[in-house]
């Protein structure tokens, strides 16, 4: 039989069509429209501080409900663009890919809430927009806040399928890393307001720059197996408590060495300082579950992202 004729007769494999309707769209959903449990599960996260401040609202707890948004969703904001930064290097500890599925969710989120955040600061000073750009020239808290969410607008915008085409695959990841100053920038807003909680700051900022220090590795072509994790996790939480003390000698003037004695006395239980060093201990041992038990992989061979 000709060849030809072989080939027509050949069964054709046919392709599998794409996506319709809004399936794909929904934000609990991958791209072939498929229920994501991950997806459900941080979209339900990102929505309960939404649920959260309009349950307090409806029931007119507080007599300031303005200030009480206000710092409800600067928090909530600067929590999710740090859980967004995490994203890349945690995946990548645990082998789990399917992390960077929420990665836009979470830094969306943040956006969301840094908008919240901005739009009941000014109801709470009245709309005096010259006071407002006033402080936003002179006060370095509301300086750094407004280059964070400025940072994040162009995250936002840029975080779709058509910029990743029109900017390419390496010009979108220029871009985005613009996420890593927008995170800090977040952290320094609030240790700058001096009113936000200093062990929350402390223990952000300390597991954050575990991971950051991790990502920088990496680029570099360092070591960043299970070893080296380990040996970076009490750097990571002698960092913490530098940090943590500088806050409070900024914050409230109390001494440095005073918070710093707290972690070796434990007078006022564990310090931040060492639950990063406990959740840093756990990253590491995350890794070396997963390169002895479900992977055969090196870490190393992963593409960048």
């Amino acid at each position: 039989m000709p060849v030809a004729d072989q080939l027509k007769q050949r069964p054709t494999t046919k392709s599998r069509p794409a996506p319709s309707g809004i399936g794909p769209w929904l934000p609990w959903t991958d791209r072939a429209g498929r229920l994501s449990m991950l997806k459900l599960v941080v979209f339900i996260i990102v929505c309960a501080p939404t649920v959260y401040m309009l349950a307090v609202w409806w029931a007119d707890k507080l007599p300031t409900m303005t200030t009480f948004v206000v710092k409800e969703s600067g928090e909530w904001s600067m929590r999710f663009i740090v859980a967004a930064v995490a994203v890349s290097p945690l995946r990548r500890i645990a082998r789990f890919n399917k992390l960077i599925l929420v990665r836009r969710m979470l830094g969306l989120a943040s956006l969301f809430y840094g908008f919240v955040h901005l739009w009941f600061y000014f109801t709470s000073q009245h709309y005096d927009w010259r006071f407002i750009l006033e402080g936003a020239l002179t006060a370095p808290f509301l300086t750094t806040g407004y280059i964070a969410l400025l940072l994040m607008i162009v995250l936002g915008v840029t975080s779709n399928d058509l910029s990743v085409r029109k900017l390419g695959t390496n010009g979108w990841r220029r871009v985005h890393w613009i996420v890593f100053p927008a995170a800090v920038l977040s952290l320094l807003h609030f240790i700058l307001e001096r009113r936000t909680d200093g062990d929350e700051i402390a223990l952000i900022s300390g597991i954050l720059l575990y991971l950051l220090s991790y990502r920088v590795m990496r680029y570099y072509n360092l070591p960043t197996g299970p070893i080296m994790l380990f040996l970076l996790a009490p750097l990571a939480a002698l960092a913490t408590v530098g940090m943590e003390g500088a806050f409070y000698k900024f914050a409230t003037g109390v001494h440095a060495p005073t918070i710093m004695w707290l972690n070796v006395t434990f007078h006022e239980g564990l310090r931040p300082a060492w639950w990063v060093l406990f959740a840093c201990l756990i990253i590491a041992l995350v890794m070396i579950v997963q390169e002895r038990f479900f992977s055969s992989a090196p870490a190393r061979g992963e593409r960048r992202r």
